[in-house]
């Protein structure tokens, strides 16, 4: 139970910058996770208590509750092999709808953040490139700032200057995130 806990709150963890990316769709199965591994966990305390008073109902109740878990588990495991193969369409369309409000006045923000912490993290531009961003009205036709090779220092936004920033697309490599981390799901259901 502490070991689905950990590895749901892990996998919820790595998703949290993304999830406007997925609205929520794909990320539930580690919610499920972490509530299996709850329930888990308060259902073996009373397994436990039932096998030191030798109680046969708390016993049973224990047996019939656990079987219970195990089709949850299996059901979070189908969910996220399944889930695997769909997140493509869906990643890209949201992405490209969200490029629109970066940085935009009524936006509150989350989807700047979001754009950041998804380019910073994985190094990479854009929804398929760089270029995605130099049609954008509130970025001045230049990059974000997340798009630079070097963060701390900031670069030369100038589309001129590719060599500055980052030249892959963001869908490839967050559809291979998501990918990877729902076989992880699936795996340890």
């Amino acid at each position: 139970g502490i070991v689905l806990i950990v590895v749901g709150a892990v996998v919820k963890a790595k998703f949290d910058n993304y999830e406007l990316f997925t609205k929520n769709e794909y990320t539930s199965s580690s919610v499920l996770l972490i509530v299996v591994g709850v329930i888990i966990f308060i259902i073996a305390f009373f397994g436990c208590c039932g096998a030191i008073k030798e109680s046969f109902c708390m016993t049973m109740t224990f047996a019939v509750l656990l079987g219970l878990i195990f089709i949850l588990e299996l059901a979070a495991g189908i969910a996220g092999y399944l889930l695997r193969g769909k997140i493509g369409d869906a990643l890209l369309k949201e992405m490209t709808d969200d490029l629109d409000k970066y940085d935009h006045p009524k936006n509150d923000g989350g989807f700047t953040k979001a754009w950041d912490a998804i380019q910073h993290d994985l190094k990479c531009c854009g929804v398929n490139n760089f270029e995605d961003w130099h049609n954008q009205t509130y970025t001045n036709n230049t990059v974000p700032a997340s798009c630079c090779k070097d963060f701390t220092e900031g670069c030369n936004k100038d589309p001129k200057d590719a060599g500055a920033y980052f030249q892959t697309g963001c869908f490839k490599m967050l559809e291979q995130f998501f990918t990877d981390n729902a076989l992880l799901i699936g795996g340890i259901g």
